[in-house]
């Protein structure tokens, strides 16, 4: 499934092993709950568009997420990870958005890896200065977004129980 979710650059050799992230669906909610949000994105829709009106559009994430784990595409990761936090500050987004890559390595199954980091985090209810730009920020509430804008956007929202409701 990786060239379907994070195609490498062409000529790249393919890094051994793998990793996947299982989701499955609880019978109560009573921890962290990760909410996938892939949309579909028809021919001519803007795909970063697409997304944000998966999450609720710029004003639901500006008051349900703390922070942002950016995960772009192995191709232009950087500038995947740049242009999302450009979109976020239109949005008047003010939590750190957090290069994963740079933070966990450059790996195709980075995201998945980010989003286990995002659940301890939620847990925990700060993020650490580490990833806060110098000062712990406590989450108050308030969940991660592990998002990525490359050739195939998604987002997986990231909360406590009765977080982000």
């Amino acid at each position: 499934l990786g060239p379907l979710v994070d195609p490498l650059p062409e000529g790249e050799v393919p890094a051994d092993g793998g990793g996947v992230l299982l989701v499955r669906r609880a019978d109560t909610v009573t921890g962290v709950r990760v909410v996938p949000r892939l949309p579909a994105v028809a021919t001519g829709v803007d795909p970063v568009a697409a997304t944000f009106d998966a999450l609720g559009g710029p004003e639901s994430v500006r008051e349900r997420f703390a922070a942002v784990l950016a995960v772009g595409a192995t191709e232009g990761a950087c500038g995947a990870v740049r242009e999302l936090a450009d979109l976020l500050g239109r949005a008047d987004f003010s939590g750190p958005v957090v290069d994963a890559r740079r933070a966990l390595g450059a790996f195709p199954t980075v995201s998945a890896t980010a989003t286990v980091v995002a659940v301890e985090l939620v847990r925990s209810g700060v993020l650490p200065a580490a990833l806060a730009g110098g000062r712990d920020l406590p989450l108050d509430g308030r969940g991660i977004l592990v998002a990525s804008i490359g050739p195939r956007p998604a987002a997986i929202e990231v909360f406590g129980p009765g977080d982000g409701q």
